[in-house]
């Protein structure tokens, strides 16, 4: 069920429950927080920031003598210095700029998994969609006067999927729960679905479950409410305090 980035989850759950008393919003900013801290950290440490800022000293004093000159034949040979120590300086960040969104990532992964949804009230309808629609799924436990929902168990209940196959999903209700199961895929490998996964022979590829969005803040229109922007919010602002804290290039 776990890929690779799943294995951090347990040190973040570890971590969440130290604060599990707050507010989720807080939470949720002190997650973006955390993130951009450790990202902006090793940007910082890979990037070597003498020599970017070295670069970027250089292009100033290009465009500064652009601007100065009056010959057109002398500003374009500039300009095309300029173009030149731009790609220079693009080649020289963008390595460290992607490894140091490894740990936005797997934070992010972990956050999505773990506030994006709520668990139903026992005994409450979740209607089922299966893709392809022409398959039909049946949960359990059952709901009455409807095929394709289940009726969401009590603490520590199971849920189980059937389609024309036979059982294609059983295991405990997780909390949260999944907005969708399917079947494994390769890049499971990397990030897998804590939930568990369809059967391989099922006819079904992948059953969406109609479980309650998780909403964070009780202000604002419905995109708002999500984890994502409270936590995108938080790390947005944050990197750029640290970038402008610590001036790096």
């Amino acid at each position: 069920m776990n890929g690779l980035l799943n294995l951090a989850y347990p040190l973040f759950d570890a971590l969440d429950r130290l604060i599990g008393f707050l507010p989720d919003a807080v939470r949720l900013v002190l997650w973006g927080a955390l993130s951009a801290a450790a990202a902006m950290a090793l940007y910082r440490r890979l990037s070597g920031q003498e020599r970017i800022k070295a670069l970027q000293a250089e292009a100033r004093g290009l465009r500064q003598r652009m601007m100065q000159t009056d010959d057109a034949a002398e500003a374009a040979r500039l300009a095309g210095e300029n173009l030149k120590l731009s790609m220079r300086t693009l080649g020289t960040v963008t390595g460290p700029a992607m490894l140091s969104g490894l740990p936005v990532i797997l934070v992010l992964a972990w956050v999505s998994a773990s506030f994006a949804t709520s668990a139903p009230a026992p005994g409450s309808a979740v209607p089922l969609t299966s893709e392809p629609p022409s398959v039909t799924v049946t949960g359990s436990p059952p709901v009455a006067g409807g095929e394709a929902a289940l009726a969401w168990p009590g603490p520590g209940g199971t849920i189980a999927l059937a389609d024309p196959t036979g059982t294609i999903f059983e295991a405990p209700a997780p909390d949260p729960p999944p907005w969708i199961l399917h079947k494994k895929r390769w890049w499971n490998l990397l990030l897998g679905n804590p939930a568990g996964y369809l059967a391989d022979g099922a006819a079904a590829d992948a059953v969406y479950l109609a479980v309650p969005d998780r909403e964070v803040l009780a202000v604002g229109p419905g995109w708002m409410r999500g984890w994502a922007f409270t936590y995108l919010v938080s790390l947005l602002i944050v990197s750029l305090l640290i970038k402008f804290t610590f001036k790096i290039a």
